[in-house]
């Protein structure tokens, strides 16, 4: 449940059970939506409410009910991340717009690191949150994907299929993962319109 002026919740609820609890409270609204992979959620409440806006970037572990804080970023003051879920001891932020203040993580681009060992960036405007494994990253910008080797220090890009609608392709899925999964609409080469859907998948 997401309200402006009042906290807002994170629940959880078990398949069966007939009651969710809250599991995280935010004094306002979250900034992202919740990321689930390789046994972590990712969530972005509001932390330092007696100071001003400040969101706090944080990974629990789902065994066990969101009880256990694994990891923490706190972002710049006002700095609203777009999207974000962790992949491999390193957080993946986007943001999708620049601040006047708020240092590195206060202008537009996608973050890859943690806050102790520093952050490594893809300047262009996130469309989508990330997804990764290793020091492989995957980040969506406008219709096509970057595609990061941190430690090879390298990119190289993938191009939506032919005839996709303007969006290009959608991921599948975030975080921490495998096998990276799009989606896309595919249109008719005779009519132009949507005709069918593309399904595409790639090992990391």
């Amino acid at each position: 449940m997401q309200k402006t002026s009042e906290n807002s919740y994170c629940y959880v609820w078990t398949s069966g059970a007939g009651d969710a609890t809250a599991a995280v409270e935010s004094p306002g609204r979250f900034a992202t939506k919740p990321s689930v992979s390789n046994g972590y959620v990712v969530v972005s409440p509001r932390v330092h409410a007696d100071e001003g806006v400040y969101y706090g970037i944080t990974a629990y572990t789902l065994d066990d009910d969101l009880s256990t804080r694994v990891d923490q970023l706190v972002m710049p003051k006002s700095v609203k991340p777009f999207r974000a879920s962790y992949v491999g001891g390193r957080f993946l932020v986007s943001v999708e717009a620049s601040y006047s203040s708020g240092g590195l993580l206060g202008q537009m681009g996608t973050y890859i690191g943690t806050e102790s060992a520093g952050f490594v960036k893809l300047d262009r405007e996130p469309s989508e949150g990330g997804c990764g494994k290793g020091s492989v990253f995957v980040i969506k910008s406008r219709s096509s994907y970057f595609v990061i080797d941190t430690d090879a220090q390298t990119y190289t890009g993938i191009s939506s299929v032919d005839r996709t609608v303007d969006y290009g392709e959608y991921p599948a899925r975030d975080g921490e993962c495998t096998t990276f999964v799009t989606f896309s609409t595919v249109k008719d080469a005779t009519t132009g319109y949507p005709a069918t859907v593309t399904v595409r998948t790639f090992d990391l």
